[in-house]
């Protein structure tokens, strides 16, 4: 638990301060031999600068996070899946009023769903999200409602839904942790055309805003989902790729592999004689399946089969509950458990040089170490959130470490940026 955070300014932001003796050499020579002053990579820790830079503290915090949930309330959702004859939507609904219950009631909580009551591919309008992002106090109430409605939506809009909710997180002006989760067991059914540039923004919300994109799929892998978490920043594991699946197909001259005569199908999903449309394009051989999947028989037909490598959630039918309450249990982890800190500016916040900023960090009462910039998010690091540069995220397995120990956070203003 972070027992102390606090934000240590100088007193000549523009101009960098003057370091004392017991900075090494090293330092002294990389700051002197460029253009620029702006930053410095180096791999040694940055000795903490002495009194002569004028020092003065201010506090800062931990930023809370904001989470949307953008779920899928279509005709399917309705569908059995529980061993009790439960449905999607009651299994999934139940599990996220349980972990809303386990959450802190200033956790800032939404829900989005889809397509809106009484609409089929519309999703616009002053009154969406139905519940708007706030501190569970207010949310909670309000998300049990719309879970307790019965699912009957006609179709599956979930880029215009998602576009919705990325909007609701800009509206906000939060600079904590920022996510959407998208709950989903279909795909996009309603503006097909609209794809490339909903997965590109999914990449463009996590660099130019800061927002995340989770995805969950229902009984359901897809390329879309699986690029849609990728781009987003939220892949399950390192090994993921985006097309992770076959391309789905609506008319016979969308399959790829016309030599082997495939038709576009529709496949049995093994509850009650239902199908799945628009189905799955065919195989001739193992090359034409993403890997980890094969060219196989299923229904008659050759397509790929085993478990893809996708980089979204998916809660399968043999562990739906299991799998879901696994993916929310990250997801808010990763949204409300962070290490995003408030980054104040000083008393002069024009003189503000987002270059000269430097983190220490210590733990437990050991002695503070400098912990360098960079933008991979798996080694110990911290960055900027978004390209605002008002909030700063630890990352790595620091930030664990920092979770579970008494930490003192320092933001240092005034001396070139340490770069990894």
């Amino acid at each position: 638990m972070v027992r102390t955070t606090r934000l240590v300014a100088f007193a000549s932001l523009a101009l960098g301060c003057t370091v004392g003796s017991d900075v090494d050499a090293g330092l002294d020579a990389a700051l002197d031999a460029g253009p620029s002053r702006d930053a410095v990579a180096r791999d040694a820790p940055l000795t903490p600068p002495d009194a002569t830079c004028g020092r003065a503290t201010l506090e800062t915090a931990r930023l809370p996070g904001s989470l949307l949930f953008v779920f899928d309330r279509s005709g399917s959702m309705d569908r059995a899946t529980g061993p009790a004859g439960e449905t999607r939507w009651e299994l999934a609904g139940g599990a996220i009023e349980g972990v809303l219950g386990a959450l802190p009631d200033e956790a800032n909580v939404g829900m989005l769903l889809f397509p809106p009551e009484g609409a089929m591919c519309n999703v616009v309008g002053s009154d969406l999200p139905q519940v708007a992002i706030a501190p569970l106090t207010s949310s909670r109430a309000a998300i049990a409602t719309e879970l307790a409605r019965v699912p009957d939506g006609p179709a599956t809009p979930i880029f215009g839904a998602l576009e919705v909710g990325w909007d609701h997180l800009t509206s906000l002006g939060a600079r904590g942790e920022r996510a959407v989760a998208l709950v989903t067991d279909g795909r996009e059914n309603c503006a097909e055309d609209d794809r490339d540039r909903v997965l590109a923004r999914a990449a463009e919300e996590r660099s130019a805003r800061g927002h995340r994109t989770f995805v969950i799929g229902l009984t359901q892998s897809n390329s879309d989902l699986s690029t849609l978490a990728l781009n987003g920043d939220t892949r399950r594991n390192d090994t993921c790729v985006a097309e992770c699946t076959t391309p789905a197909c609506s008319i016979d001259s969308d399959v790829p592999c016309p030599e082997t005569g495939a038709m576009c199908a529709s496949f049995p999903d093994g509850e009650g004689g239902a199908t799945r449309s628009p189905g799955f394009c065919g195989c001739v051989d193992d090359g034409d399946c993403p890997t980890p999947t094969t060219c196989g028989m299923e229904d008659g037909q050759r397509v790929c089969v085993g478990t893809p490598d996708c980089c979204h959630y998916d809660a399968t039918r043999a562990s739906f509950e299991a799998d879901f309450r696994a993916a929310l249990d990250a997801i808010v982890a990763e949204v409300f458990d962070t290490c995003v800190f408030d980054l104040p500016r000083g008393d002069d916040p024009a003189s503000f040089d987002p270059n000269q900023v430097n983190v220490q960090v210590s733990l437990d009462g050991g002695p503070a170490e400098t912990v360098g910039r960079s933008s991979d998010p798996t080694v110990d690091s911290w960055d900027y959130t978004d390209a605002s540069q008002e909030a700063i995220r630890i990352q790595g397995e620091l930030c664990d470490r920092i979770r579970d120990a008494e930490a003192t956070v320092e933001i240092v203003l005034g001396c070139p940026t340490v770069l990894i």
